[in-house]
């Protein structure tokens, strides 16, 4: 996945964080394995790599990692769409090796033809493709693979954790003083600095997405790694993060991502209307500004 974890788990005794450790390592070896666009022989690479319409039996949890991605496309599909892999390799934010210029018209309207919803479909364990359409689950994949530990975790009996993966994260139980898990927004600047707010977690889980580190500059103008599956350009427009609070990490994850390509006032609306608890930082001319929906305050009233 290209970053760090972090693992915290309270009353675990010495003896057997080695094992846990060990057994975290295989499970996270396992989902990249499954969905890395990175590893050419993933179980998600191979089916990019079949040309054309084909039927794909999947792997239960990559089966999952699709439903949720497909639940939230379905709401806001100018904003989310996971077939998007051609434009982020054309843009030099994949994990081929092309340099990050902007590319032609032409090779953008090109990538274009092969995006889209209405190209792949999920049937229970059944991916079908009904065209040559290659998946990105980067916006989602990471998310999954947070929860992943955590029922693992409760799988080996232990209640009171917290699980990081490059910032994503969830919480059960309580930490090593008793009391909520609390964590850090991060400020939306490439050098970081001291965190924005400071959420406390009952048992749920946060994730974060923004184009502040991720990025080229071409002329005077930036292109973030997120990419519009309507335009086949990188979105523009004031966000510069939006956390989401939700009850798993893959669906704070996505959403997260969804909300933050679609600029804060349209993902103010998106997320009041869906009832998700999110937190939006963005730019008003030299200004940071924040704006939280209404089950994000509703949350932290009710703590």
């Amino acid at each position: 996945m290209g970053t760090t974890y972090h693992v915290t788990v309270i009353n675990l005794d010495d003896t057997e964080s080695a094992s846990v450790k060990a057994s975290i390592d295989h499970l996270l070896l396992q989902i990249n394995q499954s969905m890395s666009t990175y590893i050419p022989d993933s179980e998600l690479s191979l089916i990019n790599g079949v040309p054309g319409p084909s039927e794909h039996q999947i792997s239960p949890p990559l089966a999952r990692v699709l439903t949720e991605a497909i639940s939230i496309g379905s709401v806001v599909p100018e904003y989310y769409d996971i077939s998007v892999l051609p434009l982020v390799e054309l843009w030099g934010f994949g994990a081929g090796k092309s340099d990050k210029v902007v590319p032609s018209e032409s090779s953008i309207l090109g990538a274009l033809s092969s995006v889209g919803w209405n190209k792949f479909a999920l049937n229970g364990n059944t991916l079908s493709r009904y065209a040559d359409v290659q998946i990105d689950l980067s916006s989602i994949a990471k998310g999954y693979a947070v929860d992943a530990v955590g029922e693992l975790l409760t799988s080996l009996g232990y209640s009171h954790y917290l699980v990081e993966i490059g910032g994503e994260i969830t919480t059960s139980g309580r930490n090593s003083r008793g009391k909520l898990w609390r964590v850090g927004i991060e400020q939306p600047s490439i050098s970081g600095g001291p965190p924005v707010r400071a959420v406390p977690l009952d048992n749920l889980a946060v994730a974060t997405s923004g184009d502040y580190r991720n990025f080229f500059v071409e002329g005077e103008k930036r292109y973030g790694h997120t990419i519009s599956p309507i335009t086949g350009y990188p979105v523009s427009n004031d966000s510069l993060s939006v956390t989401v609070i939700g009850p798993t990490c893959a669906y704070a994850d996505g959403w997260a991502t969804a909300l933050n390509a679609s600029g804060p006032q349209e993902g103010l609306r998106v997320a009041n209307e869906q009832g998700i608890a999110a937190l939006f930082i963005f730019a008003d001319g030299d200004e940071l500004r924040i704006m939280e929906s209404r089950a994000y305050s509703e949350y932290l009233e009710n703590l």
